[in-house]
């Protein structure tokens, strides 16, 4: 990975995860404004946006839309080896705990191909899946389709609309913050 892209690729990173303050929202999941408002996670994800694995941290920034961002320092293909970010916003719509999870985003990546100049290229990702997040700190269970959208040029003929179909499953832990 080039000195210019590996610069670029750690402040996109460290502008994202810099913790930022909850807002205060009184509807959100039933609690008064002086109870627990927000949520931020952390969980590793087979699958998903992030190719083979990533692992994410996500922020509520209302009620029930989300912000997140995952790393998949490397993935190791047998042709390649990528590195990539992806970057989603997303809604929750459901119950409590158990909720839909819909969301849309972009998945950078840098390839080096062996006998090949490397190259970037981002692919569009979506989110349809089932979520599990408690109520309270504790632990999160998601698994979703998660296909990819790329868009390429073929000839004067226009463009060819390429979506591959993909899943993910994850893991990891809900930290509900307060204001008091």
């Amino acid at each position: 990975m080039t000195s210019g892209v590996r610069s670029t690729f750690l402040a996109v990173l460290l502008i994202v995860l810099v913790p930022h303050p909850p807002k205060a929202d009184s509807s959100c999941r039933g609690r008064q404004a002086e109870a627990e408002i927000a949520s931020n996670t952390v969980y590793a994800e087979a699958g998903g946006p992030g190719l083979q694995y990533s692992v994410n941290y996500e922020s509520h920034f209302a009620c029930r839309v989300f912000g997140r961002v995952g790393v998949s320092p490397f993935v190791p293909l047998p042709t390649a080896t990528v590195v990539a970010m992806h970057f989603q916003v997303g809604a929750l719509i459901g119950g409590e705990s158990s909720n839909l999870e819909l969301g849309i985003g972009a998945s950078p990546a840098y390839s080096v191909r062996e006998g090949n100049d490397p190259f970037f290229h981002v692919l569009g990702t979506a989110t349809i899946g089932f979520r599990y997040m408690p109520t309270s700190s504790g632990m999160l269970f998601r698994v979703g389709f998660t296909p990819y959208f790329a868009a390429r040029r073929v000839g004067q003929d226009g463009a060819i609309r390429l979506i591959l179909p993909w899943g993910g499953v994850s893991m990891g832990y809900v930290f509900w913050t307060t204001l008091a």
